[in-house]
């Protein structure tokens, strides 16, 4: 649900919606989609708010939800249902139900938010940017996480946050220059090294031509 907030607050603020919501790579294996029955196998009927599944029975709706995430982000729900003990002797159970009646709890505003993701991500653009994705953004949070340890911050606050994160990245980007420079010198060095290497080859060249030619 968090991952909706943030997409709620690009929508507001007209930033494009390029975030892999949780389920975006598995949607993608034939194997996942085939385990179990989803949303996406159920059929829609917009006039009459209701859904139908594999076995022409109708899931109808029941209510309407409401669910708080630990920041605060009130997000709804609408909940639709088969009747009761519908699915007991259904052909589909195995792969769509362990309970007695098949439930779909459905976010509206979510599901066209992830659509949207979903096309932003499978265009061009969303293509170029996942491929940098990995060098620019996530080996940085990696390398705070895995090798740096820093798994929270300390302060409390959003421009206190704001203020440690910016230290941090500062210091980040310092190791980064220390460690572009230490490679350039390694490699002056090296490029020293076989100068000189090169210089005494071409005079133990010329010296050898030397005797052979009688100085």
């Amino acid at each position: 649900m968090e991952m909706n907030k943030t997409m709620v607050f690009l929508k507001k603020k007209k930033i494009g919606n390029f975030l892999k919501f949780n389920t975006y790579h598995k949607e993608k294996s034939k194997s996942w989609r085939e385990k179990k029955f989803r949303l996406e196998d159920f059929t829609y009927d917009k006039n009459k708010d209701q859904f139908t599944c594999k076995n022409n029975v109708k899931l109808s709706f029941l209510e309407e939800q409401e669910r708080k995430t630990r920041t605060g982000y009130l997000q709804k729900f609408k909940l639709y249902r088969v009747p009761d003990n519908a699915c007991m002797n259904c052909f589909y159970r195995e792969k769509c139900t362990k309970s007695k009646t098949r439930t779909l709890q459905v976010s509206w505003n979510a599901e066209r938010l992830k659509q949207q993701a979903r096309e932003n991500l499978n265009s061009d653009k969303g293509k170029e940017l996942r491929k940098k994705k990995g060098n620019e953004v996530e080996s940085v949070f990696g390398d705070q996480k895995l090798n740096q340890l820093k798994r929270r911050y300390n302060l409390r606050g959003l421009s206190k946050v704001k203020l440690e994160a910016g230290l941090y990245y500062i210091s980040h980007n310092i190791r980064k220059i220390q460690k572009i420079n230490k490679i350039k010198t390694t490699n002056q060095r090296k490029i020293s090294q076989n100068e000189q290497e090169t210089f005494l080859t071409e005079l133990n060249m010329l010296n050898n031509h030397s005797l052979h030619i009688g100085f």
